[in-house]
């Protein structure tokens, strides 16, 4: 993911999907190996040529911590409980709004994500992620509704019209 700008991304389709699925059912090393780095080969961008592409793909091969970009992992997968300390402000803007957008989402649809807490386990959620709430609660853009021992994050209709208008510029 922290080098996803050297891949050409329209080539991952559903024809390279089965492919990368398919490494999963090769039981011997060597073998798996070589078809994915043939699979990396077909995925890395035009532009990167000889020496650097195939360091590039060595990367892939390394023994050692894991290469990725925790931050970016979690802003897009785990809103509730991320992980990863303290937010650089632009990377704090966007999990915000993907916050936003996943409690618009919940009152249409089935979510992942449940926004009814008891107060105590309100209190005690990561602080970007209780943060967020409080930040959109300021705005006006939701609320938060106390009653007896739980806490529940509503969107507001100035929230969902601030969703909608978002969605129509993109």
């Amino acid at each position: 993911m922290s080098r996803y700008f050297y891949f050409n991304t329209k080539k991952l389709n559903k024809r390279m999907m089965n492919r990368l699925k398919k490494l999963d059912k090769i039981d011997n090393y060597d073998e798996r190996k070589f078809e994915f780095r043939l699979i990396l080969h077909e995925l890395v961008n035009q532009e990167i040529e000889g020496n650097d592409k195939e360091e590039l793909l060595d990367t892939f091969f390394e023994i050692g911590p894991e290469i990725n970009d925790a931050i970016g992992i979690s802003i897009y997968t785990d809103l509730a409980s991320p992980g990863f300390g303290p937010l650089p402000i632009s990377n704090r803007k966007q999990y915000r709004e993907n916050i936003l957008r996943e409690l618009y989402n919940s009152k249409y649809y089935t979510s992942d994500y449940n926004f009814k807490f008891k107060i105590v386990e309100f209190n005690k959620l990561d602080n970007e992620y209780k943060n967020a709430m409080k930040y959109w609660a300021g705005k006006k853009l939701v609320s938060l509704n106390y009653k007896k021992d739980f806490v529940s994050v509503d969107i507001t209709p100035n929230g969902e019209d601030y969703i909608e208008s978002s969605s129509t510029e993109n």
